[in-house]
């Protein structure tokens, strides 16, 4: 690999410090439609992976859908997907809360929504990697719709 020239890597370095600076002026705002620091690091992370995408697919934080209120809902071409964050403020993973979670996911899936699940140790080590996958999640579940679409009779 080629050696990057001072004046490019320079470049680099300010346009990163000033994406940094705006992440962080942003991360306030965020908190408020999210309900922990795990949520919002989530938040941030999908709206990153979403640059350039945000004309198919949406995200919305705290999306009341029918009688539960999901962490996020992506969205892409009519397909939806359910990102929940659980961290051990909210989900003890107690027995109960298991089982809770889990016919939630179910009611969910009935009414053909996918589900991700993270867990806060994961967002903690690696939001964007957990941000990638929801992401590429939905796009693939997205794009096989449209191509499903595409191949019906006129």
């Amino acid at each position: 690999m080629s050696e990057i020239p001072d004046t490019i890597m320079r470049a680099i370095e300010a346009v990163a410090a000033d994406y940094r600076r705006s992440l962080i002026s942003t991360a306030p705002y965020l908190s408020h439609y999210t309900e922990s620091p795990i949520e919002t690091a989530m938040f941030l992370s999908l709206i990153h992976e979403l640059r350039g995408k945000s004309d198919y697919i949406t995200v919305k934080p705290q999306e009341q859908i029918g009688r539960y209120r999901a962490d996020f809902l992506l969205e892409c071409e009519g397909r939806r997907l359910v990102v929940e964050c659980d961290g051990h403020d909210f989900h003890e993973r107690t027995k109960k809360q298991a089982a809770r979670d889990r016919s939630r996911d179910r009611w969910f899936i009935s009414e053909c929504i996918h589900v991700m699940r993270f867990t806060g140790s994961e967002i903690y080590a690696d939001a964007l990697s957990c941000a990638r996958q929801a992401v590429s999640h939905v796009e693939k579940i997205g794009i096989d719709a449209f191509w499903a679409r595409s191949k019906e009779p006129v």
